[in-house]
């Protein structure tokens, strides 16, 4: 077999707009499962993706790949790995470099989300909002507090940060109008890689699916990769294969017309 293992983003790639996974979509998958393993990988938490793996019926020889590479974990519970996350002198060192005027930074953190917020009016905002939802939403700090944990990634919206200054130091991508800040030694293809040296799998037999930037890397090394017909211009560009959008469950007739064609050594559908 040329391809051995299937891996897959889940938020614009195998969940469609409502944040589901399609029918037949799964129904394809849960067969192809004989045959390959199944990963899930995901700027989400595990606790997110629990419901995609029940769905598709993921074993242990499956994996669950969390918060944009930084923990491999199998269905079953068993972390294999832990990438290095933030500090706080890293989040002081991003607020240097964010734009004159107030500003609202959120971190994930393995305690769950919250706001930075740097003005007043933010983080009088931040509060009123969880209380409306009834205590549910981000906690809002003006300065992030030890006993957090560690951060697991920064976001901050696209207009208050230029990242040129960042890159390098950090992995800075773009998701939904916000800069993504990881440890630079964090990222999906890491994960992968970090499998691949283990023996755990050989990324020349996977074939990828994703739809951003945070898969951007994945794209460019890995011979079988697909972009979404939803993704920005550039990843479509670095991806071997373009399909349909999540809105047109593209990962289903990918599978379904092109899998069997590249198993078989021919190239199919290019962009």
């Amino acid at each position: 077999m040329m391809i051995d293992t299937i891996a897959l983003d889940l938020d614009g790639t195998l969940l469609d707009p409502e944040g589901r996974v399609p029918l037949k979509t799964g129904e394809l998958i849960r067969r192809l499962k004989e045959d390959y393993r199944v990963f899930l990988i995901s700027g989400r938490h595990f606790s997110e993706m629990e419901e995609a793996a029940r769905i598709l019926n993921l074993a242990e020889r499956d994996m669950l790949i969390s918060c944009d590479g930084m923990y491999i974990r199998r269905p079953g519970g068993e972390i294999l790995h832990r990438f290095p996350g933030l500090r706080a002198e890293d989040l002081e060192k991003i607020k240097r470099e964010m734009k004159p005027g107030a500003y609202t930074l959120c971190c994930i953190t393995d305690e769950g989300p919250c706001t930075v917020d740097g003005s007043p009016l933010d983080y009088a905002k931040h509060w009123l909002m969880k209380s409306l939802r009834g205590g549910k939403g981000r906690l809002a700090y003006r300065q992030l507090p030890g006993g957090l944990g560690e951060i697991e990634k920064i976001s901050v919206k696209r207009e208050a940060l230029e990242p040129e200054r960042l890159r390098g130091e950090y992995n800075v991508h773009l998701n939904s109008g916000s800069w993504e800040i990881l440890n630079s030694q964090t990222g999906k293809f890491q994960a992968l890689s970090w499998l691949d040296r283990s023996g755990e799998i050989a990324l020349s037999r996977m074939l990828y699916f994703g739809d951003s930037y945070n898969d951007l890397e994945c794209m460019r090394r890995l011979k079988y990769s697909v972009a979404m017909g939803n993704a920005p211009q550039a990843v479509k560009e670095a991806a071997a294969y373009v399909t349909g959008s999540n809105r047109e469950e593209g990962v289903y007739t990918f599978l379904r017309d092109s899998l069997d064609k590249l198993q078989s050594g021919r190239e199919y559908i290019s962009k």
